[in-house]
């Protein structure tokens, strides 16, 4: 059982992926980071420019139900302490 933190995260600059991320905790792993690329943010939830941080958590706010969703699948397909969301998470 996922149990999902409050509040999204911008990526660190490291990463330099422009995404968000949303961290859970789950029995087997502990903590596991899901990554929402800008592509997903763009293509998939509708987002504006990927720069705006602060406009991308709020996108995920927003959408947090669908996220929610689809790590719940991401995890089932790639199941380790980091996994990456992709399309079809989504569908």
């Amino acid at each position: 059982m996922l149990a999902f933190d409050d509040s999204f995260a911008v990526d660190s600059i490291e990463e330099g992926s422009l995404g968000c991320v949303l961290w859970a905790s789950e029995p087997k792993f502990s903590r596991v980071r899901f990554h929402l690329r800008h592509q997903i943010l763009m293509d998939v939830l509708h987002g504006e420019n990927p720069v705006h941080h602060q406009k991308n958590i709020e996108l995920c706010e927003k959408s947090r139900a669908r996220i929610e969703k689809a790590c719940r699948r991401a995890l089932v397909r790639d199941q380790c302490d980091r996994v990456e969301l992709n399309f079809t998470d989504f569908w």
